[in-house]
């Protein structure tokens, strides 16, 4: 009897899957409770360890995991972000982690456009009105470069980035692929720190910031950006000496 009553082996790989996305939120939320650095740099420390041994052990179902978590914790306005794809790096290696976690960002940008899309447009289109008619059809018609440029840049956060779409008659694929390409610069990046780590630390969010902020790196991201906006550039100067 008491067999009958015990969970599956599945049932068991998906439950730890779930304390592998809790585990993940607490990684993130860690980052922002003002607490002891020390009590929280230990605590990480523990979870983290437990986590990568246990991702080693199921890789399958932690890559799933750590995608939703990645796509789920970008849909909230909290600077933990580049704390969730260090541990992808942390957790999966630089290649397949920054893969992972530009897949949740992408994730994160579709799930954020259909949810925004039904609640924000109405209330935008009634306070802008005519402003965002004027506009809809130069942004739709090039939306993937605009939003390949917001996301190469990574000063704006992804939770805003996400948003900004929504009045746009953009399709959540090409949305989708733009984030895509657009973070995988920068989650590799963050992903190859993590992956030369030993354990997340509470400070893990700082040194995040700290790389992407550092000229060398700022620098050619901005200039992949403005490069995504030169054939959109090029398109409306064409246009415009057309008719002259």
């Amino acid at each position: 009897m008491a067999d009958d009553l015990a969970p599956s082996p599945r049932r068991r790989k998906w439950r730890r899957a779930a304390l592998l996305l809790a585990a993940l939120a607490l990684l993130a939320l860690a980052a922002l409770v003002p607490m002891d650095s020390a009590v929280v740099g230990g605590f990480l420390q523990d979870a983290s360890q437990t986590l990568k041994g246990w991702v080693d052990d199921h890789p399958i179902i932690g890559a799933i995991a750590y995608v939703l978590a990645t796509g789920l914790g970008k849909l909230v306005p909290l600077p933990a972000g580049g704390l969730l794809i260090l541990s992808g790096g942390y957790l999966f290696g630089t290649l397949l982690g920054g893969l992972l976690a530009a897949l949740g960002g992408a994730l994160s940008a579709g799930i954020a456009l259909i949810v925004s899309r039904r609640l924000l447009t109405g209330f935008v289109e009634r306070r802008l009105g005519e402003r965002v008619e004027a506009i809809r059809w130069i942004i739709a018609e090039d939306a993937f470069n605009y939003i390949l440029s917001i996301r190469l840049i990574p000063i704006m956060p992804a939770w805003l980035s996400n948003i900004l779409p929504a009045p746009f008659d953009i399709p959540v694929r090409k949305a989708m692929l733009a984030t895509f390409i657009g973070v995988l610069p920068v989650s590799f990046i963050l992903a190859g720190i993590g992956d030369g780590i030993q354990t997340l630390t509470a400070e893990a969010e700082d040194l995040t910031v700290a790389i992407l902020l550092k000229p060398e790196i700022l620098l050619p991201l901005t200039a992949m950006a403005v490069l995504a906006l030169l054939p959109v550039a090029l398109k409306h100067w064409r246009r415009r000496r057309a008719r002259l």
